[in-house]
């Protein structure tokens, strides 16, 4: 891990974070769409 430092780590994981919250509730979205129920809480 030369050059990284742990500032740029934690900003990497928030975004690969946001990234992934959003392409599960597109994800949720497409399949309420497609008539599927999704997750239920």
């Amino acid at each position: 891990m030369v050059g990284l430092n742990l500032e740029d780590l934690e900003k990497e994981a928030t975004d690969q974070e946001k990234k992934i919250v959003s392409d599960i509730e597109l994800n949720q979205k497409q399949q309420l769409a497609a008539g599927h129920h999704g997750v239920r809480y």
